[in-house]
Order: structure tokens, then C-alpha cells, then sequence
């Protein structure tokens, strides 16, 4: 007979909810501030009352035995001598404003709790107590009732019933995917070179248990190579493959993978985690009994959810088209369908948040799940983005004209007058960014203002789009607040015309530093870590930022292509520094124009920001097609763009920004894209939060130059390059231009592959020519012999490397 052992919390979470969501607000305190209620309200009930009392208990039917565990909050005698067990809620509200529904869910953990208290004692009843505190501890409101076990327990083993139907199911499931595992073979008659090594690595990684870090070219099949592997340990040291990445575009791969290997006959099972705005289908976003999708969710879910237990490939399409057939809410249907998938692909912030989405993957669960993160040369800035809050000023003072309850307006005038007040006795002398110590009196006022906010959501469901985006801004810089470390600053900064607000704004910004020990505690969840990415040198240091553990493995690979595909010239007699910009813009113009008309083939040009790239383009000839990348692209315009660039009709010239949407992410080969030009070594602006940054790490004893500027900017040059080559038939050139590149310490940043030479402006036409040569858009790079590299002296260059 099968066996299975589940918590009550994941119990209740899962099977024992019933009716429509209702996602109206329930304010709680920030997790600290909540145990250090209960535990107040706890040591006031004197020494007959029982904390975290352990339950457990085994229940059976005809298909399976359940064990079950949990710890109820409290467990006491009542002043007439009967038993009674205790659940606790600390709330940021009035107690009479938790709905029926949510009262319910509450309950339901006290009526399994009773269930195995009745078994260990050999009882029929027990009272119990569902207690409301505040963030004090002192009690709001106490709701009691009888479990009388003859009566309830058919409820209960209903439950019990629902999540046994489930794991049967899905341990049948199991069985199939672990035997197809045992025979399953790589799903190609060879592997391309290098691909054995990744997906060895990947295999033994997380064989034991462990963290890799990997460097792998364009062209390797770095999905393959460690999803392939990943899998295969599935029911072995492993119960799920977890996939994350940058952006909702990449997530296809991953699911085609999964395909690939299902078409060899894996027998996996993949879901697709999307963000809520994005998969609402109400127009007014909220998550109420009166949303069509929203009404009788759970009691839909359970049909629903069981039917599509056994599909293949859940994407975005497929839930979203299931969601408007059985009107049924395709975020929330992901949400709890994910547990029972074997391959979860979804967006960093799954993984990285600090609510710890996954968590209930150990948590609950108590899965081990293998973490594959793809592009991880994005992680850090995605995490230090995650890991800090700001306050706009502006953005305070715009919703302050606008008229709302009584209780939000004084409390959001508080906040103003503190902000204020700050900013007055910080940053009056003109600077532009000061650290400070820990607002204490504006924390409070921010306090006060979610309260009321809180308040407000918890009756009417809703607050005006305006003021939701400060009140979460509110809660973000609180909620970090209360993990205040080293890592982190208070700032005040004014901001100026580059930083995408009006100048003489003011932010307030609770900055993180360093993310990785919040990292490391993130990646300390998963049984084993394996993050890969094209640009990721020098390793040392990536490892070091991304928080992984002392004894990680590391891996290097070189490209699979023929290094001689592409002609690369390092340009060094032209200057892209901020100070020198505007005498860079001419020359920059013509040698663009002349390696165009020279190369006859498609080019995309990659500027270190939009009004560089502007004032260049400003000054090409008229007569040539030039295709420009704009600010804040929406879908279908940044799909015609790379229509437009693929054409292959006539030679096309585009215009991107480096570190943008179009230098990492697109694919295109062949023709559709033969030349790549950067401008400039990609360094991040120098502004006083970078700066600050740098010192924070030079203070520690580490080149705060290289962390902040260099290693990330040349990282952003490689993958702008890495849009060249996507498969062995391709051919190109690449362009790199600033005087920086003749350096030996930018030099070294460079792909060991790649076979570059020094030129000036003036000799590119000729290199091209040359290169062109013995490369013709209908010949391989295998069947041409690749044209001897002519070394030339450069102005400024300071070291003369060898090639290949």
C-alpha cells in the first residue's frame, strides 16, 4: 500500500480551501515583528499552556496511509476544564474586517489539529480558539467553537481523501517519468564540442549536492547541456528542475528543450510561472468574489486542476485558453498546479524575491530541487534592484493633491513633512547624494501611512492606481528595513537628466550594496545551483558576487566555432570617454558610413546610451537606411525592429543601446546579420550611487573600479558580440572603438577565443576588404582558408598581443 507524509499547513494550503479567492488585503506584521507578537501573547498564558504544541497522527483509506504533522500555536485548559487548542494571526487591522473566507482557511488548520489531538487522546471533542493579535501582542478578537469529532471529522478525511486522490496520481506519473529517465539518451548522435563537458559537470554538480559556475560561447546548447542532465536525476538525488531566467522571451527554450527530450520519451512535465499582471484576465486587476474568474476558484481547481495534472507542456497559452474555457484565474491556477510539475520555468524573481517564492518547495513540500539559472551575468543587478527601495519625493507630492480617506491623508502628510524635513537638514548645502543613518522618525510616519492604506484595502478591496504604486514603495522600504545590515545604505540622492526623473527630484533609497549574502542565502535553499552564461569573466570575481559557497566548481569553455569566422579590429584612435563625446561624434559617423558601404551587409551598432546614438545618427548620410532603436519599445515595435534588421533584401544599418533589449536575447544568423559594431567599453554611468558602491568595495579591500564598471561593461560588450555567430555557418565581423580597447587590462576581459587585431579608423576599410576576401556570404568558414591577420601599430595602444 502507498505511503504518504504531508504538513498540515501544506495540507490546508492546498486541499482544504473552498468557494472564490478573495485576495482583498489581510495586513500582517513583517515576519519578525509577527513572532515577536505571538510570542509576547504566549508567555502571558501562564504554565499550564502548551507552545507549538507537536501533532502528528496516520490515517488510512483502501488506496493509501496518510501521516500528518504539525504544531498547533498554543494548547491550554479553559477555566471550566475543557481542552482547547489555538490557532494565532497577528493583523495591521481591525479584526472585523478578516472575511468569512479568510476566517475559514484559519480554521481549517485547527479542525486537522483537532482531528489528530482526538486520535493521541482518545477524545471526541476539543474547543478551539482562532486568536487576532496586533503587533503588540495584545489580543483583538478571539473566536471560538467545538470540534466534536463524530460530527467534524468526515470534513477533515475529506481532505485527506482530496490530497491522497492527488499524490496518487501524481506518484503514477513519477513511476512513468523515473522508468523512461532510466533509458532516456541524449537526444542528438553527438554532442557539439564542449556540450559533453557542460552537461557533465552539470550532472556531477548536482550529484553531489553542489554550486557550478559556467562560462560557456554562443553555440554550445547551454539549455541542452544542463536541463538534459538535470532531469536525468530526477527521482534520484533530486524531486524538481527549477529553471529561471532574465525575461519571459527566453522562457521558450527551456520548453522547447523539455519537448525534445519528451519526443525521446522522457515522460516530463513542465509549467510555465507567470506574473500576475501580466496573466490577469480582469480588466480591473482585482483578485474579489465578483472577478467571473475569481468565483468558486477552489472548488473549480480541484476539477481542473486534477484534469490538467497530466499535460505535458503547461506555457502561458495553454493555461491562459484552460483559464477562459472553465473561467477559472490562470495565475493562481499556476500557483498551486506548480508543485506537482517536474520542470518549473519561470522569471528570476521566483527564485530571488524576498518572500521566497520558492520556499515551498522545501518548506511545504519538502522537495530538493536542482536550480538552473541561465544568463547570469544579469543576476546581480537584477538581485540589488530587489534588495532596495526607494521614496520619490515628486511622486509623494503628486498623490497629495488628490482627495482620499480621512486617515490616508494625515498620514500621508505626515510622511511628506518627514521627507521633507530630511532632505532640508541633508541635502541643503547642493550635493547630490548623502548617506545617512537610519530615518527613524520617517520610518514611523511610513509606518502610519501603510496602516492606513492597509485599513483602507482590508474594507474596499482597491486603492487608485496612484497611490497602490507609493504604498508600495512604502512597504518595500520598510519591509527592508527590518533586515538592515552592512550591506545596505540610507540615501538621500538628487536626481539629475540621466536618470529617467525630473531633474532636482529627490530619492529617498534604502540601497544594497553587495546582494550576495542575500544571495547565498537564496541559493542555500535549492540542493544544488548551476548559473551559466556566455560573459561571466573573470570567474573569480562573478563567484564572489554572486554569493556562492567557498567550494564551488567552476567551468571554462571555448567557442565550438572556428575562431576564424569572424575578423575582429580593435579601434583605438577614437575616444568614446564622456569628456570627449562630442569630438567622437564625426569620426565615429564616417567610419560607421565606411564600414557599411565597404561590408555591403547587414550591421547593428551598439552606443553607450540613446543621445550618443542619437547625435551620431544626426550626422549619417541621408542616403543610407538607418534603423534606430527608441526609448521604452513596446512589443510589436521592438519585433519590427528585428524584422526590419533581418531582411535580407538590401544591406540594413541599425542603431541599438548596449546593455538594451536588442544586445542580448535576439537570434539571428546567416545574412540577416553580418557585422557588429561597439561603441565605447560599456562602462556604467558615473553617478553617485555607483560611486558610492565602488567605495563601499574598495573600503573592503577589493578593486571597486573593476566590480562597479569594467567587469560589468565588458560583459555587456561580449553579449552585444555574442549576436554575431549563432551557428557554424556563420561569418561576420566585429568592430570594437575606444581607445580603451588597446589596454591590456580591457584586453584581457576578451574571450580567449577570440583572434582580434589592432587597427585605425583609417585602416578598417582595408581589413574589411581583406576579410571579405576569403569570406563570401556563400561559403563556410570550414571550406575557406582564413586570411593571414595583419598586425597593425595603433596610436595609443600600450601592449601588442598575440592572436588566436
Amino acid at each position: 500500500m502507498h505511503s504518504f507524509r504531508v504538513g498540515v499547513r501544506q495540507l490546508c494550503e492546498r486541499f482544504a480551501n473552498n468557494g472564490s479567492l478573495d485576495s482583498r488585503f489581510l495586513p500582517a506584521p513583517t515576519g519578525m515583528a509577527g513572532i515577536m507578537a505571538q510570542k509576547a501573547y504566549q508567555r502571558r498564558q501562564g504554565n499550564h499552556y502548551q507552545r507549538e504544541l507537536k501533532l502528528t497522527g496516520r490515517w488510512q483509506n483502501e488506496l493509501a496511509i496518510l501521516n500528518i504533522s504539525g504544531r498547533a500555536d498554543g494548547a491550554g485548559v479553559t477555566s471550566d476544564g475543557r481542552d482547547y487548542l489555538e490557532e494565532i494571526k497577528t493583523l495591521k487591522m481591525n479584526a472585523d474586517q478578516v472575511s468569512d473566507a479568510q476566517r475559514s482557511v484559519h480554521f481549517s488548520q485547527l479542525y486537522i489539529y483537532a482531528y489528530l489531538w482526538c486520535k493521541v487522546n482518545e477524545t471526541d471533542a476539543v474547543s478551539l480558539v482562532l486568536t487576532y493579535l496586533d503587533e503588540a501582542g495584545k489580543v483583538l478578537v478571539q473566536h471560538q467553537r467545538d470540534y466534536q469529532h463524530e460530527q467534524d471529522s468526515a470534513q477533515v478525511e475529506n481532505w485527506f481523501t482530496r490530497f491522497i486522490r492527488w499524490q496518487l496520481c501524481f506518484d503514477e506519473l513519477k513511476t512513468e517519468r523515473n522508468t523512461a529517465l532510466q533509458t532516456l539518451a541524449f537526444p542528438y548522435s553527438q554532442f557539439r564540442q564542449g556540450q559533453r563537458e557542460l552537461a557533465t559537470g552539470v550532472y556531477r554538480t548536482i550529484a553531489k549536492g553542489k554550486q557550478l559556475l559556467v562560462e560557456a560561447p554562443t553555440g554550445i546548447g547551454k539549455t541542452l547541456a544542463t536541463l538534459f542532465p538535470a532531469v536525468r536525476q530526477l527521482g534520484q538525488c533530486i524531486d524538481k528542475v527549477v529553471y529561471l531566467s532574465a525575461k519571459n522571451s527566453t522562457q521558450y527554450l527551456p520548453l522547447k528543450t523539455v519537448e525534445q527530450l519528451n519526443e525521446q520519451g522522457a515522460r516530463l512535465r513542465a509549467i510555465v510561472l507567470t506574473g500576475k499582471q501580466r496573466a490577469c484576465l480582469n480588466p480591473t486587476g482585482a483578485c474579489l468574489p465578483s472577478c467571473p474568474y475569481a468565483t468558486n476558484f477552489y472548488d473549480k481547481f480541484y476539477t481542473v486542476g486534477e484534469s490538467l495534472l497530466t499535460t505535458s507542456i503547461l506555457d502561458f497559452a495553454t493555461l491562459e485558453q484552460q483559464a477562459k474555457e472553465q473561467q477559472i484565474c490562470p495565475y493562481f491556477l499556476a500557483q498551486m498546479l506548480a508543485p506537482w510539475f517536474d520542470v518549473i520555468i519561470g522569471d528570476y524573481n521566483y527564485g530571488l524575491d524576498n518572500e521566497g517564492s520558492l520556499s515551498w518547495l522545501t518548506e511545504a513540500q519538502q522537495e530538493r530541487y536542482a536550480l538552473l539559472v541561465d544568463e547570469a551575468h544579469n543576476v546581480c543587478k537584477r538581485a540589488k534592484s530587489l534588495y532596495s527601495a526607494q521614496l520619490n519625493q515628486l511622486r509623494l507630492k503628486r498623490i497629495a493633491k488628490a482627495h482620499y480617506d480621512s486617515s490616508i491623508a494625515r498620514s500621508l502628510t505626515s510622511l511628506r513633512r518627514q521627507l521633507t524635513r530630511l532632505i532640508n537638514a541633508s541635502l541643503n548645502d547642493g550635493s547630490h547624494l548623502v548617506t545617512l543613518e537610519p530615518p527613524q522618525a520617517l520610518l514611523r510616519a511610513a509606518r502610519r501611512f501603510c496602516f492606513s492604506c492597509e485599513q483602507y484595502l482590508a474594507q474596499y478591496g482597491s486603492l487608485d492606481e496612484a497611490l497602490l504604486e507609493v504604498y508600495f514603495e512604502v512597504y518595500q522600504l520598510l519591509e527592508l528595513s527590518e533586515q538592515f545590515s552592512e550591506v545596505y545604505r540610507y540615501q538621500l540622492e538628487r536626481c539629475d537628466s540621466t536618470q529617467g526623473e525630473r531633474p532636482g527630484t529627490v530619492l529617498l533609497k534604502l540601497t544594497c550594496l553587495d546582494p550576495a549574502p542575500l544571495l547565498k542565502k537564496r541559493w542555500g535553499n535549492a540542493h544544488s545551483v548551476v548559473l551559466f552564461s556566455a560573459t561571466l569573466q573573470p570567474l573569480a570575481s562573478s563567484a564572489s558576487s554572486l554569493g556562492l559557497n567557498d567550494d564551488h566548481y567552476q567551468l571554462c569553455l571555448p567557442s565550438p566555432y572556428d575562431p576564424s569566422s569572424q575578423g575582429i579590429f580593435l579601434i583605438g584612435d577614437i575616444s568614446t570617454r564622456y569628456r570627449h563625446r562630442q569630438q567622437s561624434y564625426l569620426p565615429l559617423a564616417r567610419l560607421i558610413e565606411q564600414s557599411f558601404t565597404t561590408q555591403q551587409v547587414n550591421q547593428l551598432v551598439f552606443f553607450p546610451s540613446f543621445a550618443y546614438l542619437q547625435s551620431v545618427a544626426e550626422l549619417i548620410d541621408d542616403r543610407l537606411a538607418l534603423l534606430l532603436q527608441s526609448p521604452h519599445m513596446n512589443d510589436s515595435e521592438r519585433e519590427q525592429f528585428i524584422a526590419e534588421l533581418a531582411n535580407t533584401d538590401q544591406p540594413t544599418l541599425g542603431f541599438a543601446v548596449l546593455g538594451g533589449i536588442f544586445s542580448e536575447g535576439i537570434d539571428l544568423s546567416g545574412r540577416q546579420l553580418s557585422s557588429v559594431m561597439v561603441v565605447g567599453v560599456g562602462l556604467a554611468q558615473f553617478n553617485p550611487s555607483n560611486e558610492c558602491q565602488r567605495r563601499y568595495l574598495d573600503q573592503r579591500g577589493e578593486n571597486g573600479f573593476a566590480l562597479v564598471y569594467q567587469y560589468p561593461g565588458m560583459q555587456r560588450v561580449v553579449q552585444a558580440v555574442g549576436r554575431l555567430i549563432r551557428s557554424e555557418q556563420d561569418i561576420g565581423t566585429v568592430i570594437l572603438v575606444d581607445d580603451r580597447f588597446t589596454q591590456i587590462d580591457y584586453q584581457r576581459l576578451l574571450p580567449a577565443h577570440w583572434r582580434w587585431q589592432l587597427c585605425s579608423s583609417t585602416q578598417v576599410p582595408e581589413q574589411l576588404r581583406l576579410f571579405w576576401q576569403y569570406f563570401t556570404q556563400s561559403q563556410f568558414p570550414s571550406q575557406a582558408k582564413a586570411p593571414a591577420l595583419i598586425q597593425v601599430q595603433c596610436e595609443n595602444h600600450l601592449d601588442e598581443p598575440p592572436f588566436g
